[in-house]
């Protein structure tokens, strides 16, 4: 549980060598945003952060999990709660083959909505008909969408989004 002070900005300062920029510009995030307790502290921990920040950190948690056990993992760990600001946030980027998958994915719940409450989630889960998310992980591994690039430029075109200097 991020139980930090929340910094006023989530924007850093550029960094002089890159290596990968997507992940510099959300790093300070990993120790403040609070997405295992409830969705009011997910929302004011993301406060600081611009829609750019929030866009790349949401997909990078969404991926990492789909990356790690699935769909399934993804919808079942807290992190699920981050599943509208992922599909919002691969809209923002223009990453349309992520967005789909994952739209294919949330459409799998009742009414086409996850709970951002992990309880209530995992009980949707539990009754839904996930059959179909061994396919989404499957076709969601082989985008030839380079997300990584994707991120970078959506950085480089909006830089007041991740940056206190110019």
């Amino acid at each position: 549980m991020a139980t930090h002070e929340l910094p006023w900005t989530y924007k850093i300062a550029r960094p002089a060598e890159v290596t990968n920029i997507g992940w510099d510009v959300i790093d300070i995030m990993w120790e403040h945003v609070n997405f295992y307790d409830e969705l009011a502290d997910y929302r004011r921990s993301i406060e600081p952060a611009t829609k750019g920040q929030l866009a790349i950190y949401a997909c990078t948690w969404y991926m990492s999990e789909v990356s790690n056990g699935g769909h399934d993992q993804f919808f079942f760990n807290s992190t699920g709660m981050v599943w509208q600001d992922a599909l919002d946030g691969f809209a923002l980027l223009g990453a349309e083959k992520h967005r789909a998958i994952l739209a294919e994915a949330v459409a799998v719940f009742p009414n086409g909505k996850p709970s951002f409450a992990r309880g209530v989630r995992c009980h949707q889960l539990e009754s839904a008909d996930t059959s179909s998310f061994d396919a989404l992980d499957s076709r969601l591994y082989g985008i030839d969408e380079d997300l990584d690039a994707l991120f970078a430029r959506y950085i480089d075109q909006h830089p007041d989004d991740f940056f206190t200097d110019p």
